[in-house]
């Protein structure tokens, strides 16, 4: 486990450090100018591989850094980060967090820390490396779609639950700092279309 690569335990992202555009750094242009003169604004929900380090203690043994990336996009964050920098007519927010800590191309369990109890126990009933059904609640999976394991499945009831709040509670530090960054940014971008709308019919709304 020591090859893994980890985000360093306590980062907190904010949604000036996940979000991108051209002379950012430089200070040439603020996020408002960058979205008034863009017409695409392009999310990222897998961006990376690097696990967040509060979760270190629930991983599988059997995880290696070829899983790990293999279980992400892990070469999103860069592409899309560098296409930021050179196109002025993009507006970019990437998650900082793998689709480790929670799957956003599935829909955001109403009851997370139920979901993912759930997931555990039937890998649990199905046994270790071996194919399990996860329909319905593989937002947060234990193992991957090739049915590795990803955490080490907790052997009482006290374990599951310090897994499930961990993971509850780091994706507070990051997937769901990018979750509320996207919104606001979808708002700004609808809202600047419409004042373009307003303005000019024939004007072009934003691509996403």
């Amino acid at each position: 486990m020591s090859g893994l690569d980890f985000i360093p335990a306590g980062t907190t992202f904010s949604a000036d450090e996940i979000t991108h555009w051209r002379d950012k750094t430089a200070g040439e242009r603020t996020l408002e100018q960058a979205i008034s003169q863009a017409d695409v604004l392009v999310t990222t929900p897998h961006s990376g591989a690097a696990i967040p380090e509060e979760l270190a203690e629930f991983l599988s043994p059997s995880l290696t850094r070829r899983l790990q990336n293999d279980f992400s996009d892990v070469a999103t964050a860069g592409i899309v980060k560098r296409w930021a920098e050179l196109d002025p007519r993009i507006v970019a927010v990437i998650n900082p967090h793998p689709r480790l800590v929670r799957d956003l191309n599935r829909a955001k369990p109403d009851d997370v820390r139920a979901k993912l109890a759930e997931a555990i126990e039937r890998v649990r009933a199905a046994g270790s490396w071996q194919r399990v059904d996860l329909t319905g609640v593989d937002a947060i999976r234990p193992v991957t779609f090739s049915f590795f394991p990803i955490l080490e499945i907790p052997e009482n009831a006290a374990e599951l639950d310090r897994l499930v709040d961990a993971f509850a509670t780091t994706a507070e530090q990051g997937l769901d700092v990018y979750q509320r960054t996207c919104e606001d940014l979808v708002d700004r971008f609808v809202a600047r279309g419409s004042r373009m709308e307003a303005a000019s019919p024939d004007s072009r709304f934003t691509t996403r």
